[in-house]
């Protein structure tokens, strides 16, 4: 476990919550439902722009070597 790795037993792991709650004035990490980074705004700007960047020509051909299969 983490916290055995650090060298926290799950009282000190608590502890030291609950003060990083009290020193945040809130959730210390944030919260989220979906993590799956493909849908995070970041990765769909940078997929916009790349696909934009194609669209005027802006692209390396790069071929396709497939691999036999022995």
């Amino acid at each position: 476990m983490i916290c055995t790795e650090l060298g926290l037993n799950m009282t000190a792991v608590i502890n030291v919550f609950a003060r990083a709650v009290v020193r945040k004035h809130g959730i210390p990490f944030d919260l989220t439902i979906n993590d799956d980074f493909f849908y995070s705004e970041a990765n769909q700007e940078r997929l916009r722009k790349s696909i934009a960047s194609l669209e005027v020509g802006k692209g390396t051909v790069q071929e396709l070597i497939e691999a036999d299969d022995e």
